[in-house]
């Protein structure tokens, strides 16, 4: 069989205004094939209108399985990151834009791995839990000046083929507070049984990191677009050391839609449906959804109710 890998670059923004911006960039190989995605998705709280665009970008010249460069030049732009800023320049006839992410100092994460066979591993790697982030994208008829906006980077290696890939269902989210931060992934297998998952909660110059994380369903519904059950409320509860954390979920409306990779700039349907078919067709809704949370740190107590966050459920076929 031949090799398989894949990087993909997560970003999203939200700002004061409940606007919400979601891209992702990704490059790799499959059966032959480049992957080459990057894809990018705009909507505002009540309104529910869901803007995606897929921008044709070329491969680094620099990136491969084993290399990864500063910047990365993507033809229509480039993308630049080190230890303390990513940025972002994009110019298209759909979408421009010129954003610079600052990060925190304390951006130290052990990423959470997913085992396959033979060596190979699917790696979560956040990147930012809460960078601040300033610039100008224009997209469709909207045009958005940020200046300290709320942002979020994480990374997705992986080298386990995707058929092979033991998730079923995915969960993640992250939510910002005053003086706290928190991300999630949980990952079930089949059978559910197997579960693997990690949340990072960062407070000032700490991070905590909680791997024994139990999810409980209450209410579900139904995308017809998507052909997809999904969770509607639940709740997450995680021990760890000194750590309790209980977060009950409500969406309240959909943000994005997210699969594998975009597929609309792929040269053949063939490849397109064969990649789908390989990836095990993900499909996946990020949502605007409200939280409450109890949290537990060293005996000291703490309540949050009404925040709101952004969060996903993804699934893939069996």
């Amino acid at each position: 069989m031949l090799g398989y890998y894949l990087k993909k670059w997560y970003f999203d923004i939200q700002t004061e205004r409940n606007e919400y911006i979601f891209f992702y960039c990704a490059f790799g190989r499959l059966l032959g094939f480049d992957i080459r995605a990057f894809n990018i998705n705009f909507n505002r709280l009540g309104n529910n209108h869901i803007i995606s665009k897929s921008i044709p970008i070329r491969f680094p010249k620099d990136l491969s399985i084993t290399n990864q460069p500063s910047k990365l030049d993507i033809g229509v732009g480039k993308i630049i990151f080190n230890y303390s800023a990513f940025s972002v320049d994009i110019i298209s006839n759909d979408v421009k834009c010129n954003l610079n992410f600052t990060l925190p100092s304390n951006n130290s994460f052990i990423p959470m791995a997913i085992p396959g066979s033979e060596k190979k591993k699917i790696n979560w790697n956040p990147l930012s839990l809460n960078s601040r982030v300033s610039g100008k994208i224009e997209i469709e008829n909207d045009a958005l000046i940020l200046n300290d906006a709320q942002g979020y980077i994480d990374y997705l290696f992986s080298t386990v083929f995707p058929l092979q890939a033991p998730v079923h269902i995915l969960y993640w989210g992250r939510i910002h507070l005053a003086e706290m931060d928190i991300t999630y992934t949980i990952a079930i297998g089949v059978p559910p049984e197997q579960k693997w998952c990690k949340m990072f909660i960062q407070m000032k110059d700490s991070v905590f990191e909680i791997t024994n994380l139990i999810i409980s369903t209450s209410q579900v519904n139904f995308s017809e677009q998507l052909h997809l059950t999904y969770p509607s409320e639940y709740e997450i509860r995680g021990t760890s050391h000194d750590i309790n954390i209980a977060i009950q979920i409500k969406h309240l409306q959909e943000a994005a839609h997210s699969t594998f990779v975009d597929h609309q700039e792929m040269n053949h349907k063939l490849q397109s449906h064969l990649t789908r078919y390989l990836s095990k067709n993900p499909r996946g809704i990020k949502f605007f959804s409200q939280a409450n949370l109890q949290i537990e740190i060293t005996h000291k107590k703490e309540t949050f109710n009404d925040v709101l966050f952004i969060d996903e459920y993804v699934e893939f076929s069996s």
